[in-house]
């Protein structure tokens, strides 16, 4: 049975384990195409997102099986890669406005153990972040490596984000992902 619940300093290690596990740099590359985490947060950063907007974890039978962060697009410090989407912001688009004109945070990363990907559970967790966040924010954004074709599917097609913008950091390509809060799900944007 799966649990969802705000996720506490005693899951850190747990977390960071996951995290770990699905790290760019530690996934072979015969199995990236089933997805992959391209920035790290380390234990601190971990802390600060869980007591201030929250980390949304699940559980199977005790054991975590993924992990969906939120924080701050103020929060430092931050890998540099948020530094590079951040930048791109104003000149990415969603429902007809710049990324940065309204109350946006950032969506992620989100982790699902490989033995709990392709059901329903990014779903619940994307919806129990946005039910705990829309209060404060009007929409959040991501970053999905343009490589990892699998979550940026499964972030467009299944909880209905729109592809807001593009930008390039170290060499690689990514793209932005955006969403209302008050409907997850039932995004519409524009490129």
């Amino acid at each position: 049975m799966i649990a969802l619940r705000r996720a506490v300093a005693a899951d850190f290690a747990a977390i960071d384990a996951l995290q770990q596990r699905n790290l760019l740099a530690n996934v072979p590359a015969a199995q990236r195409a089933d997805g992959f985490l391209s920035a790290a947060f380390s234990p601190a950063q971990l802390a600060r997102m869980s007591d201030d907007l929250g980390i949304d974890a699940a559980f199977d039978d005790g054991q975590l099986v993924a992990y969906l962060c939120a924080f701050r697009c103020s929060d430092q410090p931050r890998p540099p890669v948020i530094d590079a989407m951040l930048n791109a912001f104003a000149q990415s688009r969603f429902e007809g406005a710049a990324l940065d004109a309204g109350r946006c945070y950032i969506y992620g990363p989100v982790c699902i153990a490989h033995s709990h990907r392709g059901g329903t559970l990014l779903a619940q967790l994307f919806s129990a972040q946005c039910r705990r966040l829309a209060a404060q924010f009007t929409h959040g954004a991501a970053f999905i490596a343009a490589t990892n074709t699998r979550s940026l599917r499964a972030h467009t097609e299944k909880l209905g984000m729109c592809r807001a913008g593009d930008f390039q950091h170290a060499g690689e390509s990514y793209h932005i992902v955006a969403f209302h809060t008050r409907h997850p799900g039932d995004s519409h944007g524009e490129q």
